[in-house]
């Protein structure tokens, strides 16, 4: 969700684009935090960590999909 409000909204060069899911996806996970250091079991900690990054992505895009409209306003039929 991140890269494609980069790209749609921001109109961010394609570096970072690409560079930062990348750096974002190498710190450690809450999952795994979560699973490791609390001892909650993984299932739960799974749904529960896509719950909050469910959330927070509908936060971030105000519960709207991200794509593209063309210059003429309409969307473009695929």
């Amino acid at each position: 969700m991140i890269t494609f409000s980069l790209m749609v909204w921001y109109e961010a060069p394609l570096w970072l684009v690409i560079l930062l899911p990348i750096a974002v996806g190498t710190c450690p996970s809450i999952n795994s935090l979560l699973i490791v250091k609390i001892g909650i079991p993984e299932l739960l900690a799974t749904l529960r960590t896509i719950n909050i990054i469910t959330c927070f992505d509908r936060t971030h895009t105000g519960g709207y999909s991200i794509y593209s409209v063309p210059s003429s306003g309409q969307p473009s039929s695929v």
